[in-house]
């Protein structure tokens, strides 16, 4: 899933080498729409709903997809998670009168304080995980 999320960069990329021909100085900016995670429905759950607990996974995920929009900042100007509540990468779960903050709440939180910052280039070159064609870099940083 975590090697599977960095084709992100290379769509973003793309996308972004294709409206800088037509649009040089950047006016129009690249929306990112309903990126996130998609899995199995969670057991027992109604079958019309693609309800999901999230985990330390899905957080990784989605600080993987703000650091590639953060180093894009120049041109993706907007990006939405798929789903907020009580569905695919949720950031919020409730049940009834119960609600929990999920780990991709966490990873929000975190990154609020970069909304309208400046993203600075930054190479940074390590160790990675995995094994075979599912090779990711260990350390993923952005700078804003």
């Amino acid at each position: 899933m975590l090697n599977h999320t960095l084709l992100m960069e290379e769509l973003v990329t793309k996308h972004s080498a294709i409206m800088d021909k037509y649009d040089p100085q950047k006016r129009v900016g690249l929306v990112v729409d309903e990126w996130g995670t998609w899995y199995e429905k969670t057991p027992g759950s109604h079958d019309g709903f693609l309800e999901q607990q999230n985990t330390l996974r899905d957080a990784l995920v989605a600080a993987l997809n703000l650091h590639i929009f953060q180093a894009h900042a120049d041109r993706v100007t907007m990006a939405n998670i798929a789903q907020f509540i009580n569905v695919l990468q949720a950031m919020i779960l409730t049940d009834k009168e119960k609600m929990i903050l999920t780990p991709t709440y966490h990873v929000f939180e975190m990154f609020k304080p970069h909304q309208g910052a400046t993203s600075l280039p930054l190479t940074l070159t390590g160790p990675e995980c995995g094994a075979g064609e599912n090779k990711f870099p260990a350390v993923s940083v952005r700078v804003a």
